[in-house]
């Protein structure tokens, strides 16, 4: 046997790998991890971002809302667009909101004006149902009027059973300097800020929250704008 191997240990280390790095080491055996107050920072930090986030989804929703509110006005102006076509530029005779909310409405022979989606059946529009959520007569923001008279808005009573010529003719319209832009067809019908009660027919009455900030209105010129609650439009 060769003894010079075991003595000169700078060949044997030269030979042999480095065992140091096999040894377990006291850095390697510590815990990793949060510590409480690192936990309490990331846990503020998501408390932070939630309370940011949570308001503008909201928003977000009600805006995605009162867009939807927005079209189906659109739509259902686009149907009364063609009905007047049909009828000699004369807007439907139909009662401003459905049973069973007043005011009745009566045409020109005591007779009770029926609602308006009968009129606008015949060109294009299903009747609606309260339980279809999914009608143009729906807006989605609204979870009071409509499970009662499958409607979501109210059709303007200055307008129906007139022409737009004949609308405008009229001194007060004129002394205001309106034209069709400025004259109401349909609105949201929804209450005022705090909401209002609503008379029913069986002498009862319902409270009507407000529905949007921006009340969607569609005008005679076919558009659909708004109005700031308060705000007074024709």
């Amino acid at each position: 046997m060769n003894l010079n191997l075991f003595r000169n240990t700078d060949s044997i280390c030269g030979v042999l790998p480095d065992m140091s790095c096999l040894r377990p080491s006291r850095a390697g055996c510590e815990r990793s991890g949060f510590t409480l107050i690192e936990l309490l920072v990331v846990i503020s930090i998501i408390a932070v971002l939630v309370g940011i986030l949570l308001p503008v989804l909201a928003r977000t929703r009600g805006t995605a809302k009162r867009v939807t509110c927005s079209s189906n006005l659109r739509n259902i102006g686009i149907v009364i667009e063609t009905y007047l076509q049909d009828n000699d530029e004369f807007f439907p005779e139909a009662r401003p909101i459905p049973s069973p909310f007043l005011p009745y409405a009566y045409d020109d022979q005591g007779n009770l004006l029926p609602p308006l989606y009968e009129k606008l059946t015949s060109h294009g529009i299903p009747e609606p149902r309260n339980d279809n959520p999914d009608s143009v007569y729906h807006c989605p923001d609204d979870d009071d009027v409509f499970i009662l008279a499958a409607m979501s808005y109210q059709y303007s009573s200055f307008i129906y059973g007139q022409t737009l010529q004949e609308m405008l003719g009229r001194r007060f319209l004129q002394r205001m300097n309106l034209d069709a832009s400025g004259v109401m067809v349909m609105s949201d019908f929804d209450g005022e800020p705090g909401g209002s009660n609503y008379d029913l027919e069986d002498g009862t009455s319902v409270p009507v929250p407000k529905r949007h900030f921006k009340r969607n209105i569609l005008f005679a010129d076919w558009h659909v704008g708004y109005a700031l609650p308060g705000a007074d439009v024709q």
